[in-house]
């Protein structure tokens, strides 16, 4: 078997490990020349940790925790309160290729993705947050127009009149640091994961927005569950048994994940403390 992978991420490569272990030859391609600064912190729990132990990585992991404890709430003061037989692939100007699949694990704004499936078939649920609380129009179009100076000047206007702590320290590092991530909180939901010999991975299918904590596990158990199949079919076999037995399986898992109450958004974020 011969696997593409589109993104460099935390699907992509575990589902990589697992695939090259039964023998697949896996090509993992990443536009970013070299690993990105920016983002927040992560968290792995539950059966995620027992797929990070088989791969070997487990005390590396814990060498890189954050020590982070969770969240509180304070108050002004600081007090607490394709082909019939694989894809013809091309990749830059001139690498073209033949893969018996396409994985697209290369996120929550997959181009991949766009490519292959119809708008129709791919759900982006803003929950109206952008680690403010905010409902406006004006955060959305400055979080998808990418452009720094455009989010600064909105997040500067926005939480210049506030006074409190932390947030004239934020203001004024925001300018200082080399990395600006700024972005909406969104699930994505595929009506279906794969079309043909492509599948989404991950954030790319299923993004469950930084709420759950459970980002990382999701697409670490994924992908661990997706090599499974994989592993299972025969040589020269169409990847779509495998794509279809492994979205049975793990959807019901992801949409439990997904299913957050309303008011968590606010409690998390809330727009006046």
């Amino acid at each position: 078997m011969r696997a593409l992978i589109s993104g460099a991420g935390i699907a992509g490569p575990t589902l990589a490990h697992f695939l090259s272990r039964f023998g697949a030859q896996v090509t993992i391609v990443e536009k970013a020349s070299t690993m990105l600064t920016q983002g927040h912190n992560i968290d792995v729990h539950g059966t995620a940790l027992n797929i990070i132990n088989k791969m070997g990585l487990l005390t590396e992991l814990k060498k890189r925790n954050t020590t982070e404890m969770g969240t509180r709430f304070l108050d002004e003061n600081g007090f607490p309160r394709r082909r019939h037989c694989g894809l013809l692939v091309k990749i830059g100007i001139s690498t073209i290729d033949w893969y018996d699949l396409l994985v697209a694990a290369d996120g929550q704004w997959s181009p991949i993705r766009k490519a292959v499936f119809p708008a129709d078939a791919v759900q982006v649920i803003n929950k109206g947050c952008y680690c403010v609380y905010a409902t406006k129009q004006a955060w959305d179009s400055a979080a998808r127009s990418h452009n720094r100076k455009t989010q600064m000047d909105l997040i500067r206007s926005e939480l210049a009149d506030i006074p409190y702590a932390p947030v004239p320290r934020l203001l004024e590092g925001m300018v200082e640091a080399k990395d600006l991530y700024f972005q909406t909180v969104s699930h994505i939901r595929l009506s279906k994961w794969s079309k043909n010999r492509v599948i989404c991975l991950g954030d790319t299918a299923y993004a469950p927005t930084p709420f759950t904590g459970m980002g990382t596990s999701l697409a670490i158990n994924g992908a661990y569950l997706l090599a499974g199949h994989l592993s299972q079919l025969k040589e020269g076999e169409h990847p779509r048994r495998a794509f279809e037995e492994y979205e049975k399986e793990f959807k019901p898992f992801v949409q439990e994940i997904q299913d957050i109450p309303w008011f968590v958004p606010g409690i998390a974020h809330p727009q006046y403390a």
